[in-house]
């Protein structure tokens, strides 16, 4: 198993490139594979392994791949990529970022068939398995991947990406190039590349992750999850074709809740996640855990103890704060009754927002791993990863997707209402429950989607845009406007006449919502060389949880419902039924607002980007938008050249 950095050269005009120039689209991201790098150059049925002698020299390739290894399983040598077996006579090459958890079970189906192998690595059983299965292969692998295979016989390349998008893979094309790669800064050294400013300005004034296609650069692309190309380096086509897609039974949506088929619906969910986490601790290194309060990560922490069985100590890392201002949002009292009669490394995490050096610091440095602006610093999820590498542990099990597969958000109830049944509306109110401030989301929810529904709502949504465009001194063009129109989905979010049911809302989430959060999660976390494995994402869990009644997720004022009676007497009580879990703990905004230090120093980076914004008012009403106006001055200084004195 590796994690990495990976990157497809297609040169279609055969022109020699410098060989310094290829090694850049790999060292600019080796923080994604520390371990070991290579890079191979691929001409006419020739193949040429690049060393770091004479950089200035020229190399002519016709496809070129390059890798960044994270090693994980199989430390050894023996899977150094890009990748080929013994048996293949130097013909099927891979780069692969990402892990295959069922690789062991498709290795002896692979055994069974005739073949052999020579590295205990999953990027063996990969290619061999497109050998034997083509395209089929996709629907077969339970993991999360980017994969580029070339044929250097057919000139055939195979580009696959896994189905949710956990791993990233853009692409860019021009005249002379076709690039494949994990980060948009490995094209730098290859193309000159331009600021798309409709997206970095939608950035600016949205708070809304919006998922498309584009980047913060023009002609630069994510490609698609569950998805795959099959074509020719000399005659390449952009001919995506999807291998899953994720849907749900419509007859039995609103099923009421039935006690037995609840009994068995909740050991399927147990017996599904179990397994989940099982084959994401296959490791030859030692994997940890990110635990909070909350459920998805306690019911994560049961299970690992549960297959552990007390042999050696978890290692934990949480997110905590001793200011007595935060008591609200520390967990730490929770966290301790989770670690209770067990074995476990303990380690709390107490972010240190008053240090001003580091403040600046992390802004650069993420801003950087993003390829983007930042729309917010989670200074306390940065902290979390950088303990993780400081002891020295390479892989960490967490709860992403969780809410967003499971309904844990507040505004999913508005459905309850706007479907007008009887029930849904007693189940709300159960979920309220005399908390005003959930009352107040809920109908919030309810009143903004009736209202956008009509033909008032593109009037309403320019008002508000335009409160920020003055803000950050940016024209509302028609052509922006429509760009965030499209970019927040508003069409399928707002107009959607036909009944929308909690499945419709899992589905739009997991799809629209969360893959902008796996992008932040993937690059917050191999900014310090650490896996993220999250057991939520496996695909039979996505595919169970989304095809159930939807009142067996949302049930007796709870979300969260199918999970939380899986684990009945496994985990706290006060953890199982709590429903006041807040999000990811970070504490940003209080510190800005608080400490008059942080402030001053804030306003003196702004001042000499627009002087004529009040930027103390802002910090005290929108502090948000000063983050990300500080990561906007960054991308433009790291990527443009365009330097702010600061």
């Amino acid at each position: 198993m590796v994690v990495c950095g990976i990157v497809g050269i297609i040169n279609k005009n055969k022109k020699p490139v410098k060989k310094y120039i290829l090694f850049k689209t790999i060292e600019c991201i080796r923080y994604r594979g520390p371990d070991d790098s290579s890079l191979v150059a691929f001409l006419d049925n020739k193949f040429t392994y690049l060393d770091s002698v004479s950089q200035d020299a020229e190399v002519k390739f016709d496809f070129f791949m390059g890798h960044a290894r994270l090693s994980i399983l199989d430390l050894s040598s023996k899977g150094r990529q890009p990748f080929t077996a013994n048996d293949l006579n130097d013909r099927y090459w891979i780069v692969f970022n990402g892990e295959i958890y069922n690789y062991i079970e498709l290795r002896q189906q692979l055994i069974d068939l005739g073949f052999e192998f020579y590295t205990d690595t999953d990027t063996e059983v990969v290619l061999k398995a497109y050998i034997k299965w083509g395209e089929a292969v996709w629907s077969m692998l339970n993991g999360m991947w980017s994969i580029v295979i070339y044929d250097i016989k057919t000139k055939n390349i195979v580009i696959s990406r896994d189905r949710i998008g956990e791993k990233p893979l853009y692409y860019f094309e021009d005249n002379n190039f076709i690039i494949f790669s994990s980060e948009i800064k490995q094209m730098l050294p290859v193309v000159d590349l331009t600021e798309n400013t409709l997206e970095t300005h939608a950035i600016l004034l949205n708070d809304s992750s919006g998922y498309t296609k584009y980047t913060s650069f023009n002609n630069v692309f994510k490609f698609p999850s569950s998805h795959f190309i099959e074509t020719n380096i000399y005659d390449f086509k952009f001919d995506f074709k999807r291998y899953w897609e994720l849907g749900y039974d419509h007859e039995h949506v609103y099923d009421r809740v039935d006690n037995k088929k609840l009994m068995e619906y909740s050991h399927e969910f147990y017996d599904i996640l179990y397994d989940a986490v099982k084959i994401r601790l296959r490791s030859d290194v030692d994997v940890s855990i990110t635990l909070s309060g909350g459920l998805d990560s306690n019911t994560i922490y049961h299970i690992m103890k549960e297959l552990l069985g007390g042999t050696k100590p978890i290692n934990v890392f949480s997110s905590v704060f001793d200011d007595k201002n935060l008591s609200d949002i520390d967990e730490s009292k929770d966290i301790q009754e989770a670690l209770k009669n067990t074995n476990f490394n303990y380690n709390p995490i107490i972010t240190d927002y008053n240090d001003l050096d580091l403040f600046l610091s992390v802004y650069r440095e993420k801003t950087w791993a993003y390829d983007a602006p930042v729309p917010s610093i989670g200074f306390s999820g940065y902290s979390v990863y950088k303990r993780i590498k400081e002891s020295n542990i390479k892989v960490v099990l967490e709860g992403q997707g969780a809410d967003e597969l499971l309904s844990g958000y507040t505004d999913n109830w508005f459905n309850f209402f706007r479907v007008f049944k009887f029930y849904k509306i007693l189940e709300a109110q159960r979920y309220v429950s005399g908390d005003i401030k959930k009352l107040k989301t809920i109908l919030k929810g309810v009143l903004s989607n009736s209202i956008l529904s009509n033909f008032t709502f593109e009037t309403l949504y320019k008002k508000i845009l335009k409160k920020h465009t003055d803000m950050f001194n940016i024209e509302l063009s028609n052509e922006l406007f429509e760009y965030m129109l499209y970019r927040n989905n508003f069409e399928r979010r707002y107009r959607a006449n036909q009944e929308y049911n909690l499945n419709d809302a899992i589905i739009y989430s997991l799809q629209d919502g969360l893959p902008y959060l796996l992008y932040t999660g993937d690059r917050d976390s191999m900014m310090f060389s650490v896996e993220s494995r999250l057991p939520y994402l496996d695909f039979r869990l996505l595919e169970f949880v989304v095809n159930l009644p939807e009142n067996y997720k949302m049930h007796n004022g709870f979300t969260k419902f199918i999970s939380r009676y899986s684990f009945i007497g496994k985990i706290p009580d006060k953890i199982l039924w709590n429903k006041k879990k807040l999000p990811y703990p970070d504490a940003s905004y209080y510190y800005a607002s608080t400490n008059k230090e942080l402030n001053k120093f804030i306003i003196s980076i702004l001042q000499n980007y627009d002087s004529k914004m009040n930027y103390g008012q802002i910090i005290k009403n929108d502090y948000k938008s000063v983050e990300k106006i500080l990561s906007y001055i960054f991308f433009k200084e790291q990527f443009f050249n365009e330097r702010v004195d600061l």
